[in-house]
């Protein structure tokens, strides 16, 4: 295996690990749903609020176990923070944010076109 050179090749290697140790659904799901919250702006988006945000930018239903599982599985690539009173989810760094957000439909990119 070779390192990767970026932040997209290093995410995708890191994927292909969650698919082999959790099944390929997991991966699909953990795509699906930082793909919706890289669409996040300002400060982090509520846990209740992540479904929707998966929803709308890659019309995938999940359910507060589906987050549950995500925040586990992807955890280093989650920021949490506490606003107002109640945690916020954001991706942890901006060129991933970045990567996710170029991703084709077909991949966990934008799907509100």
């Amino acid at each position: 295996m070779r390192l990767p050179t970026g932040i997209g090749e290093a995410f995708e290697q890191d994927l292909a690990f969650c698919a082999a140790r959790d099944g390929t659904e997991a991966a699909a799901l953990v795509r699906d749903v930082l793909a919706g919250l890289a669409w996040e702006e300002g400060r982090g988006v509520p846990r209740r609020l992540i479904p929707a945000f998966c929803r709308a930018v890659r019309g995938r239903e999940c359910s507060d176990g589906d987050v549950a599982r995500v925040l586990r599985l992807a955890a280093g690539y989650i920021s949490e923070a506490e606003d107002t009173g109640f945690a916020t989810y954001r991706i942890y760094h901006q060129a991933l944010r970045d990567y996710l957000r170029a991703l084709p439909d077909d991949q966990g990119g934008d799907a509100r076109g």
